[in-house]
C-alpha cells in the first residue's frame, strides 16, 4: 500500500457543469493521468469489507486520509460499516464520519445516509454527531433534502436535537445557511436544488436540476424535518432565524425565499422571527420585503397575531422606516377588530392620536369611524381624541365628534370628557356638536348639573353655532329654577347686557319666563335697571316683561314707582305696558291711591285710560274699588269719569256687581254732581234692576225725595213702584208721595196710586194717608181713582171710616155716584145644568147674577166673601167668579126664598154662624159629600131635618156625585130622597 508521502490526491472533482463552463489545461491533463495511475496501483475495485483490517482508523484525521486514498464506492460503505461495528463501535462511527468528507454527488450523498439511516437509533445518532464534529453539516441538511420524508425526519431529528431536545444552535445554522444558499439560487435562476459535487464547506454555485417544485420540495423537506424535530413550526423558525440579525437583508430574502417556496406563511416566519426577538423580527421583515412581499403581507400576518405579537410587528415596521400611511390604508378595508388591534399596537409603540386621525381621515368614513371606535375601546378618553383631532385644520375634529355620537356617545359623556382632558375645546365641541345635530336638550341636562365656568363655554358655544339664550333657557326650564339661574349667570359672565338679554326674555312664555325673570333679579339685577331696560324694548314687549316681573314678585308699585322716578312719559308706558298684559290692576290702584294731591288723580286717570284702551280692566278697576273705602271709590270713579268712561258701563258694572256697588255707585255720582234725572236716565236704560240700590246711594250723598218723584212718574207704573217704594222703604211718606205727583197731570196720577199699591200699599192705607193731606181735592182724586181702578168700596169706606168726620162723609158721598148695579140672567148652559136639580121648582128665568154693585161689594166684606141670595137675585162679589157646584149652592137658596118667602134674606146674611149650625150635615169631604150617608139615611128623606145651608150643601152634593163625576146610581140613592122633595114643588 503506498504511503500517504508518497500518495498523489487529485483535487475535488468539479461538477459537468463546471467543466463544460471551464475547459481543462495541459497540467490539468497531466494530474488526470496521475490520479489513472494511482488507481491501478491501489486497485480500487477491490472490495472496502476485505481491506477493514489493513486500515489506520485509530483517528479522525488518519481515517479520512485513508478513504480519501482509497476513495472507495459509496455501495461499499455499508458492507464495511457493519463489520466495523461488531468488531470495534467507535472506529465504525470514525469510519463513517471520514467516509462522509469523501462525498460528491446528491446520489452519493443520498445512498450514504440512506445507510446510516437503517442502523439502530443509537448507532444513527452517534454516527450523525461524528459527521457533524467533522463540519458536514451542511451535507446532513443537503441529504435531508434528497430523502424520503420519513428517513429525512428521522435523520434530521438525530441531527438537529441536542441532550435537552431541542434544536442545537450548530444544526441550526447549518440548516439556515442551506436554506439561505437555496433561497439565493431560487431567487436568482429560479431552478434546482445546488449541485453536490462540490465540496459543502464551500460556497453552493450551481444546480443539478431545472425544475423548480424539486428545490421546494427538498427545501420543504428540510423545514419539515426541522419543524419534526423541534415539535413546532414557529419554534423551529424562531430558532433557525436567531443570527439572522447580522444578516445582510439580501441573505435574509434568501432564508425567506426559500421558506416562502416550500410553502411556510409569511405568518410562520414572522411568528418565528419573534420568537427570536426584536432584532431578528426587523431584521427578518426587511428580507420578507426584499424577497419581494410588501408590507401589506406582513401586516395581514400579524392580523392574526395576539395584541402584544401584533404591537412588536407594527413597532418593528416603524424601526426600519415604515410609514404609518401605509398601514392606515392597508386598515381602511379591514374589519373593526383588525382595526382595533393595530390602532392599539400603535398607541402603544407610541405613535400619536392625531396622527392616526390624520391618516385615517384620508381613506373614507368607515375608517375613520373604526378607528376612532379603537381609539375608544383601547382607552382613550373622549377629551384625548377630541384635543388630538381639534389640532389638525380641515373637518377632521368635526369628522370624530360624529363618529363618537354615531357610536353612541352621548353629548353629555363627550362634553365630560373634554372638560376634563381639554377644556379650552369646550366651546368650539359645543358648536361642532350643534352642527352635527345634538339637541338644545342634550345640553340643557348637562348644563343644568355642570359648573358655572363649564356652563359658561358651553353657552358661549351654542352663541357660536347660532343658536340663542331663549333655546337654552327653555330646554332647561324644566330642570327648575336654580338651572335657569345659572344660564343667566354664565349669559351675564360672558359680557351679555341686560338690554341683551331683554331681548332674549321676550321670545320667552309663562312659568319660564316668569323663572328667568326672577333669577336676572337673583343675580343682583336692580328693578330700576330692568324698568330702563325694558323701556328700550318695544311697546310689547315691555308689558310682557313687566308683567313677568309682577310674576316674578316685584310689587307693581315698585315698578311704577321707579317709572315714574323717569318721567312721566316712560311712567305712562310702563302703565299701558303692564295692563297690556293684564296685570294686576288691583295693585297699581292701591299704589295710585297712595300718591299725594294731583299725582295721585293723574295716575289714576291715567291707569284708567290704559284700561279703556285695552278694554279689559275697567271692570277690574271697579271690582278693586268696591272695596275701598267710599272715599277712594269716589277717588276712582271721579277718575273714570275724567278719563271719559260712560255712566252707562259704570251703572252696568255696578249692576253686576252687586248691592253694595250699587250703592256706592250712586252715591259716587252725586257727589261728582249729577242729578237724579241724568243719572236716572242711564239707570233706565241700562242697569234698570239696579234701581233702589242707586237712589240709596244718592239720597245718602242729598239727591232729594221729589226729584225721584218727579221723574218717577214720567216712566212706566213699573219704574214708578220701584222707586216709590224704595223712597217709602227710606222714609218718604204716603203723603209726600201724592203730593209731589198732584203737581203733574191726572193720568201720572193715577199712575201713581198704581204704583203705590204695587208697592205693597192698601187702599186703606193710601185714603187714610189722602184725607190728612192739605189739599181739598186729594181725597177726591184718591177715592175716584181707586174706585176708577175697581179698589173695593168697603176698603175705601174702612179707611174713611177711621178717620171719620167729614172725611167719611166725603168718602161715602163719592161712593154713591158708583152704587148703581148690574145683574145678568142665566146663560143656556147655566139654566140647563140648573134643571138637572132643580126642574120646574124655580123660576129659572127669572134668576139673576149680581155683575157689579158696590153695595154688594160691601156686604161681601161684611159677609167674609161668602155669595148670598135675596129671591132670585144671587149676590157675590165682583172679584169672585161663580162655578157650577156653587150655583147649585145658591139656587136652592132661591128655591128656599120661594118656599118661605122674604124671611129667608135675614136668614142667608147670619143663620150660617147660628150655634149648632153650619154647613156640614155630617160629611168629611166637602166637595161630594162623602161620608154623610149615616146622617142622610137616619133623616129618612125629611129635608126640614136639615138647617137651609146644609140643604143647599145636599143639593150641591147630589149634583156634584151625578152629573160632574158621573157616579153609579149606589153612589147618589142616599142623596135622591131629598132631591126628589125639592123637584116635587113648583115654582
Amino acid at each position: 500500500m503506498p504511503t500517504r508521502k508518497n500518495l498523489k490526491v487529485s483535487s475535488p472533482r468539479i461538477s459537468a457543469v463546471r467543466i463544460a463552463r471551464k475547459p481543462a489545461s495541459s497540467s490539468t491533463a497531466v494530474k488526470r493521468k496521475a490520479t489513472v495511475r494511482l488507481k491501478k496501483k491501489i486497485d480500487p475495485h477491490v472490495r472496502l469489507s476485505a481491506r477493514l483490517t489493513s486500515l489506520n482508523l485509530s483517528s479522525a484525521s488518519s481515517a479520512k486520509l485513508e478513504l480519501k486514498r482509497l476513495n472507495p464506492n459509496v455501495a461499499e460503505f455499508a458492507p464495511a460499516l457493519k463489520s466495523l461495528q461488531k468488531t470495534d463501535r467507535v472506529k465504525a462511527r470514525r469510519f463513517a464520519a471520514a467516509f462522509a468528507t469523501n462525498l460528491r454527488t446528491d446520489d452519493q450523498i443520498r445512498r450514504f445516509y440512506g445507510d446510516i439511516a437503517t442502523n439502530p437509533a443509537k448507532e444513527r445518532k452517534e454516527m450523525i454527531k461524528a459527521i457533524r464534529s467533522e463540519r458536514r453539516g451542511l451535507q446532513v441538511v443537503h441529504a435531508v433534502a434528497l430523502m424520503p420524508a420519513a428517513q429525512g425526519k428521522s435523520l434530521m431529528r438525530d441531527f438537529a436535537r441536542n441532550t435537552k431536545g431541542d434544536l442545537d444552535a450548530g444544526a441550526a445554522k447549518d440548516v439556515r445557511d442551506w436554506l439561505q444558499k437555496a433561497g439565493r439560487s431560487m431567487r436568482q435562476r429560479k431552478v434546482g436544488l445546488p449541485a453536490m459535487d462540490s465540496p459543502f464547506d464551500k460556497p453552493i454555485a450551481d444546480f443539478v436540476s431545472d425544475v423548480v417544485d424539486t428545490v421546494a420540495q427538498a427545501v420543504k423537506s428540510v423545514i419539515d424535518a426541522v419543524v419534526d424535530a423541534v415539535g413546532n413550526v414557529v419554534k423551529a423558525i424562531g430558532k433557525l432565524v436567531k443570527d439572522i440579525v447580522n444578516w445582510t437583508v439580501d441573505r435574509v430574502a434568501d432564508l425567506v425565499q426559500a421558506a416562502i417556496t416550500a410553502g411556510k406563511k409569511i405568518a410562520e416566519l414572522v411568528k418565528g422571527a419573534l420568537e427570536a426577538g426584536v432584532k431578528v423580527l426587523r431584521q427578518m421583515i426587511k428580507g420578507i420585503q426584499a424577497a419581494g412581499k410588501a408590507i401589506f403581507d406582513v401586516l395581514e400576518a400579524a392580523a392574526r397575531f395576539t395584541y402584544e405579537a401584533a404591537k412588536a410587528v407594527v413597532r418593528a415596521i416603524k424601526d426600519i422606516g415604515g410609514k404609518l400611511v401605509e398601514l392606515v390604508s392597508w386598515l381602511a378595508k379591514k374589519t373593526f377588530s383588525v382595526v382595533k388591534k393595530f390602532v392599539d399596537s400603535l398607541i402603544k409603540i407610541g405613535e400619536s392620536i392625531v396622527n392616526i386621525l390624520k391618516e385615517a381621515i384620508r381613506f373614507g368614513a368607515n375608517l375613520i369611524k373604526n378607528a376612532v371606535r379603537a381609539l375608544l375601546e383601547v382607552g382613550k378618553s373622549i377629551g384625548a381624541i377630541l384635543k388630538a383631532a381639534f389640532t389638525r385644520p380641515g373637518s377632521l375634529f368635526e369628522t370624530v365628534l360624529r363618529e363618537m355620537k354615531r357610536l353612541g356617545k352621548a353629548t353629555k359623556s363627550i362634553l365630560n370628557d373634554i372638560k376634563n382632558g381639554a377644556s379650552r375645546f369646550v366651546s368650539k365641541t359645543v358648536k361642532s356638536l350643534v352642527r352635527i345635530g345634538s339637541t338644545m336638550r342634550e345640553f340643557a341636562e348637562y348644563v343644568a348639573t355642570t359648573t358655572l365656568s363649564v356652563a359658561k363655554k358651553i353657552l358661549q358655544g351654542l352663541l357660536d353655532a347660532g343658536k340663542i339664550i331663549k333655546d337654552l333657557v327653555v330646554s332647561i326650564a324644566r330642570k327648575g329654577f336654580a338651572a335657569i339661574k345659572k344660564v343667566f349667570q354664565a349669559a351675564i359672565s360672558l359680557g351679555k347686557t341686560l338690554v341683551d338679554l331683554t331681548v332674549e326674555l321676550g321670545k320667552l312664555v309663562g312659568k319660564v319666563l316668569t323663572d328667568s325673570v326672577k333669577a336676572l333679579f337673583s343675580l343682583g339685577q336692580t328693578v330700576v335697571n330692568y324698568v330702563k331696560a325694558t323701556m328700550n324694548a318695544t311697546f310689547e314687549l315691555a308689558g310682557k316683561l313687566l308683567d313677568a316681573a309682577i310674576k316674578a314678585g316685584k310689587a307693581v308699585g315698585n315698578l311704577l314707582g321707579t317709572a315714574l322716578s323717569q318721567g312721566f312719559a316712560v311712567f305712562r308706558r310702563a302703565v299701558y305696558a303692564i295692563l297690556k298684559h293684564a296685570g294686576p290692576i288691583g295693585d297699581m290702584i292701591d299704589w295710585a291711591l297712595k300718591q299725594v294731591g294731583d299725582m295721585a288723580q293723574n295716575a289714576l286717570r291715567l291707569i284708567v285710560d290704559a284700561a279703556q284702551t285695552f278694554g279689559e280692566g275697567l271692570k277690574k278697576i271697579l271690582n278693586k274699588a268696591k272695596n275701598l273705602t267710599n272715599a277712594a271709590f269716589n277717588q276712582v270713579v271721579e277718575a273714570m269719569h275724567a278719563a271719559g268712561v260712560f255712566i252707562s258701563d259704570m251703572l252696568e258694572w255696578a249692576r253686576k256687581a252687586g248691592a253694595i256697588a250699587l250703592k256706592k255707585m250712586g252715591e259716587a255720582l252725586t257727589k261728582l254732581g249729577h242729578s237724579v234725572e241724568y243719572v236716572m236716565l242711564w239707570i233706565e236704560k241700562d242697569v234698570f234692576e239696579g234701581l233702589e240700590k242707586i237712589m240709596e246711594g244718592m239720597l245718602k250723598a242729598g239727591a232729594a225725595v221729589v226729584d225721584f218723584v218727579s221723574w218717577a212718574v214720567q216712566k212706566s207704573v213699573e219704574v214708578m213702584s220701584r222707586v216709590f217704594s224704595k223712597l217709602l222703604a227710606l222714609g218718604a211718606t204716603i203723603g209726600e208721595l201724592l203730593l209731589d205727583t198732584l203737581q203733574h197731570p191726572d193720568r201720572l196720577f193715577e199712575n201713581a196710586y198704581k204704583a203705590l199699591r204695587e208697592a205693597g200699599k192698601t187702599t186703606k192705607e193710601i185714603i187714610q194717608e189722602a184725607v190728612v193731606l192739605p189739599a181739598q181735592e186729594m181725597v177726591e182724586k184718591v177715592v175716584n181713582t181707586a174706585l176708577k181702578l175697581k179698589d173695593a168700596a168697603m176698603d175705601i169706606i174702612e179707611g174713611a171710616a177711621i178717620i171719620g168726620g167729614s172725611a167719611l162723609g166725603v168718602v161715602v158721598t163719592l161712593l154713591l155716584e158708583w152704587f148703581p148695579g148690574e145683574y145678568r140672567p142665566l146663560t143656556p148652559e147655566e139654566m140647563a145644568e140648573a134643571r138637572k136639580v132643580y126642574k120646574d121648582s124655580i123660576r129659572l128665568e127669572e134668576v139673576r147674577l149680581a155683575v157689579k154693585s158696590i153695595p154688594i161689594d160691601i156686604m161681601q166684606r161684611l159677609n167674609n166673601e161668602r155669595p148670598f141670595t135675596t129671591m132670585y137675585l144671587i149676590n157675590f162679589a165682583s172679584w169672585n167668579n161663580l162655578d157650577q157646584p156653587t150655583l147649585i149652592h145658591e139656587l136652592m137658596h132661591v128655591w128656599q126664598a120661594v118656599q118661605t118667602g122674604p124671611f129667608y134674606m135675614a136668614h142667608a146674611l147670619w143663620a150660617q154662624e147660628a150655634e149648632g149650625e153650619g154647613y156640614n150635615y155630617g160629611y168629611t169631604d166637602n166637595y161630594d159629600g162623602d161620608g154623610g150617608e149615616d146622617e142622610l139615611q137616619a133623616a129618612g128623606g125629611n129635608l126640614e131635618s136639615f138647617n137651609p145651608e146644609q140643604q143647599a150643601q145636599i143639593a150641591e152634593h147630589y149634583y156634584v156625585r151625578r152629573f160632574l163625576e158621573n157616579m153609579p146610581e149606589e153612589d147618589y140613592e142616599d142623596w135622591q130622597p131629598y132631591i126628589d122633595v125639592i123637584q116635587a114643588h113648583s115654582a
